[in-house]
């Protein structure tokens, strides 16, 4: 009696699932031949005469002169420069072509992936500019009470960036909601700028226009077949580099690596017969893997200021392709996370407990550590050389290591 129950409930749930597929068929084929339309039809009607009317413009272009020109501009009158009349060649045709295409694209993709995405990109906007946007407003408050009053001027390297004392606390208030809008959750700003309440905050930006374009990637690629996605984002990350986009390769090459890890976790298949060949083939990948670690550790070693004409000894071939540090560094930075992704070995002082416990708090260490240098730091070093004295290079760097000490351990 229970199995006749157990196969009807099962027979019941089967019947279900052809019933649900069967209808789904039925319904876009309805789509298809036009019977049934969709609320958003109008949209596609719409791309359809966008389509029509950007033909026509480009088609007018090489023929109608000045065909931009408004009604009456340079003596131009014709009945068709009128306003309304001209929307037929010249109207916001691209514009809402994006709008259109924004919509339906979101309708059609409405679903897991598109879900996780959606969360993923508004909570990385969330994890990447409050904790900064905090930091910096305590930056700002210190600032006004004169807390970045270290004699910067005396500094013998490079001067660090610091705040601006203003006159009073709201000049203070409106000059770093100026920091905040204009620079640090700027998305449509793809310089470096200054950053004043947090020079080092300079790589958030750019974390956040790089986790953009990884998700639109992922998008896009989503129902790519695996080696046909690496190609495409090898070819990404090429591409960023030729155009100077030093700054998003890095985002393309980690999204490399990852698929070049899921490829190898996919491929994992018990060993074959022939176990010398396969155990062949494993020294050969470990000598590649420890040629390029040790290859990435050298670009990555090309000095910071170069010039084509005057390089350092050893970088002359580097440096006649281009002395810009950023691109060497992207591929050395390449080639050694490709060894420590392969090689298990390589990766266990980085799995250690103490390694675990500064991984957990490297944010909030990289978003506190310029204002404690400012209110602490920088202060140390003076203060030791008060002992150490400054006679001999010996005591010098003594005072300098004892001020980095104190102020790491602090």
């Amino acid at each position: 009696m229970d199995n006749d129950m157990e196969r009807f409930g099962t027979t019941r749930q089967k019947a279900k699932y052809c019933a649900f597929h069967f209808f789904q068929h039925i319904y876009r084929a309805m789509v298809k031949l036009g019977v049934l339309l969709l609320p958003s039809c109008y949209l596609d009607g719409l791309r359809g005469l966008i389509s029509i009317l950007i033909f026509v413009r480009h088609f007018s272009l090489p023929w109608q002169k000045h065909m931009d020109y408004g009604y009456g501009y340079e003596n131009y009158y014709g009945i068709l420069r009128l306003p309304i009349l001209r929307l037929m060649y010249a109207g916001p045709l691209v514009p809402m072509f994006f709008i259109v295409s924004g919509f339906l694209s979101q309708v059609a993709a409405y679903e897991a992936l598109f879900l996780s995405l959606s969360k993923s990109t508004f909570r990385r906007a969330i994890r990447l500019f409050s904790p900064p946007i905090i930091t910096t407003f305590f930056v700002m408050v210190l600032a006004q009470l004169g807390r970045f009053s270290f004699p910067y001027s005396d500094m013998p390297g490079r001067r660090p960036v610091h705040p601006v004392v203003q006159s009073s606390f709201w000049l203070q208030f409106l000059r770093w909601t100026k920091f905040v809008t204009d620079e640090l959750v700027n998305p449509w700003r793809w310089d470096v700028p200054r950053l004043e309440y947090g020079p080092h905050l300079w790589t958030i930006p750019i974390s956040y226009k790089g986790s953009l374009v990884v998700f639109l990637l992922c998008l896009m690629l989503a129902r790519v077949r695996p080696n046909v996605r690496l190609c495409i984002l090898c070819g990404q990350m090429a591409y960023a580099i030729m155009q100077g986009r030093w700054d998003i390769a890095p985002f393309l090459a980690g999204m490399v690596l990852s698929q070049l890890s899921l490829s190898r976790s996919a491929d994992t298949l018990p060993q074959s017969k022939n176990t010398k060949n396969h155990h062949s083939l494993g020294y050969l990948g470990d000598i590649l893997d420890f040629l390029l670690l040790l290859l990435g550790l050298y670009i990555g070693s090309f000095p910071r200021h170069n010039q084509a004409t005057d390089c350092v000894l050893g970088y002359q071939f580097l440096c006649a392709i281009t002395p810009n540090y950023r691109y060497w560094h992207d591929i050395a930075a390449s080639n050694i996370l490709w060894a420590l992704s392969r090689q298990r070995h390589l990766q266990v002082p980085l799995s250690s407990a103490t390694a675990q416990y500064f991984g957990n708090i490297s944010f909030s260490m990289y978003l506190i550590h310029e204002p404690i240098l400012h209110i602490f730091g920088y202060f140390t070093v003076p203060f030791f050389w008060q002992f150490t004295g400054t006679d001999s290079v010996f005591h010098y760097q003594l005072g300098f290591g004892l001020g980095m000490v104190v102020t790491g351990l602090s």
